[in-house]
This record gives structure tokens, sequence and C-alpha cells, in this order.
């Protein structure tokens, strides 16, 4: 479901997100209503293969100054590469990845 349609559908104070891939996408959801846009894939992930190409520090960094509402980031994200996103500025993006095959793991978040 579009952006659009799910607003026009839901109660004025419903939160709604959107995926998006690059910035023009991330604009384009909150044109049309989104109050935040995950991110996805920053880096290539083997949780899902099918997640397009990954954009990067640099597309999650485009993203964020292309919209004025909170961005998530996640595909691909461990213990091996968060620290690109301290030396980049960009720590208040919510990281999230299962950190073993057997998902019981707790997730890593990081403000």
């Amino acid at each position: 479901m579009h952006v659009h349609e799910a607003r026009a559908r839901a109660p004025r104070e419903f939160i709604i997100g959107a995926s998006v891939s690059c910035a023009a996408d991330a604009i384009l959801a909150v044109q049309q209503g989104a109050n935040y846009v995950v991110a996805s894939p920053v880096f290539p992930t083997a949780s899902k293969p099918d997640a397009g190409v990954a954009c990067g520090i640099a597309g999650i960094r485009q993203i964020k100054m292309a919209v004025d509402v909170p961005v998530v980031a996640i595909g691909g994200i461990g213990l091996n590469n968060v620290r690109e996103f301290w030396r980049q500025e960009l720590t208040e993006s919510l990281l999230y990845q299962r950190l073993s095959r057997n998902r019981t793991s707790p997730p890593l978040l990081v403000r």
C-alpha cells in the first residue's frame, strides 16, 4: 500500500512509515504523509538476498538530509561496520540487526 493510501484510510494520529532506498523515495514518502522512513539495505545482507542494492553510509546521509522525519537504517548492519555511523555522525539513526541466525539474540540498538 502506498503511503498516501494508508494516510487516507488511517486516523490522523496514526504513525505511518515507509520503506525507501534513496532520497527521492524518502521525499515522496514524506510528501504523501509518512512520519518516518526505513532506509534499507544499508549494507549487503544475507538475511534478505532480494533487498536490492545497498545504499551505504552515503545513501543514509543523503536520505537524512532530504527529509525532516526520523530515518531508521537497517540491513547488513553489525558489529563489524556500526562504527562507521559514529564516524559519519549518523548515530541518531536506529540500527537493528539480529546478532545470530537463531533469532534469539537481542537486537543491536544505537542512538
